[in-house]
């Protein structure tokens, strides 16, 4: 059952840690999981990020509308391949964690302040 908070769905970000010395091996597999799953993807919003302070680490932030998709979305047998495509690359399964968004604003960027 998904919760809900005044009446609204509450969405997931799953963020998927992955450490490697190849991260455009690893952007190539992401495009062939993209391509392999073009018409049945659940996800709302995906970005692939480095950390900044750790060399060789990335993080996949992935949005879904709620908990159960993101199960739905891991059971894919196009995503399981995928992790373990990425789990041979780097030594190491990637990381998985979920988190329920709760409270979310936006600020549009001509309200943001900028710094000079």
């Amino acid at each position: 059952m998904t919760k809900k908070e005044g009446g609204n769905t509450l969405s997931l970000l799953q963020f998927v840690e992955i450490t490697t010395d190849q991260p455009d091996v690893v952007r190539e597999l992401q495009y062939e999981w993209e391509c392999e799953t073009r018409d049945m993807r659940i996800d709302r919003k995906f970005q692939f990020t480095i950390d900044r302070d750790r060399p060789d680490t990335y993080l996949a932030v992935i949005e879904f509308d709620d908990f159960e998709s993101a199960l739905i979305h891991a059971e894919m047998p196009q995503t399981q391949r995928l992790y373990e495509r990425i789990a041979e690359l780097s030594g190491k399964p990637p990381r998985i964690r979920n988190f329920t968004i709760i409270h979310s604003e936006y600020n549009p960027p001509d309200k943001a302040v900028r710094v000079a």
